[in-house]
Formats: C-alpha cells, structure tokens, sequence
C-alpha cells in the first residue's frame, strides 16, 4: 500500500472480528498511524451462537453483538455494525455500552478478550465477505 503512494491513506477498511482478527494488517497500519475501520464485526452473522462469544456474552449479561464490537473496540478499531432493527442501533452507539453489573467500565475483562482472542485458534481463520485477492 504505502510504496506507490505518496500520501498514505487516513483510515483502512477491512474485515475484522475474533475469527479474522488480520492482527499483521493492523499492526501495519498502526505504526503508520492508518486508523483501521471493521466491517463484518459479526462475522456476517456467523460469529453469533459460537460458544465463545455465546459464553462471554452470559457471563457478562450482555448480548453477543455488544461483546463482538466491545473485542473490536478493544482492540483500537472503528466498527461499522449493521442492524434495520432501530433498538439495536442505539444500542450499537459506543456512548451506549454501558458499564456492566459485573465489570467496572466499558471493557471485556482480560479473560474475556482472551477467550475471544483464542477463537482464531480453536476454529481457524474464517473469511466471510469477499477477497480483494479475486479483483482483477
């Protein structure tokens, strides 16, 4: 990306969630100050129902949704979720992840994050919207 611009980009929209985490890609843009944006937070929909985010998701009290874009958030990301559903929209908006009953702020605890983290390791590296790779 960076050798035929001469100005690199602000942002990097890509792909990103615990089964497709592209740690590389964003530790590039991060020493470039490149601020990367995710899309596909949910896997698609995929992520839904996995026992890990499932799990987290019942030991915090919160639904999975909020706990895939409290990973992302996490982790430095800009997320874009996705809902036709009005209630679920406000309660995507960042300033609505409320502090939790059982977790002080706004945050996944350690364990959580790890949990999530070792997704990518348990049930491998899944792509769910196309590959830049098949562009021609």
């Amino acid at each position: 990306m960076a050798s035929p611009c001469e100005i690199l980009p602000i942002c990097n929209q890509i792909e990103c969630h615990p089964l497709y985490p592209q740690e590389e890609l964003r530790s590039w843009c991060a020493a470039r100050g490149i601020q990367v944006v995710a899309y596909s937070s949910f896997g698609s929909g995929n992520l839904f129902g996995a026992p890990a985010v499932a799990q987290v998701a019942e030991e915090m009290g919160d639904s999975q949704a909020r706990v895939l874009l409290r990973w992302a958030l996490q982790k430095n990301l800009c997320v874009l979720p996705k809902s036709i559903m009005p209630e679920r929209i406000v309660g995507y908006d960042p300033a609505h992840l409320q502090p939790l009953p059982n977790l002080p702020g706004r945050y996944l605890s350690e364990a959580h994050e790890c949990i999530l983290d070792d997704m990518v390791k348990s049930e491998g590296l899944t792509k769910y919207c196309w590959d830049s790779r098949e562009v021609r």
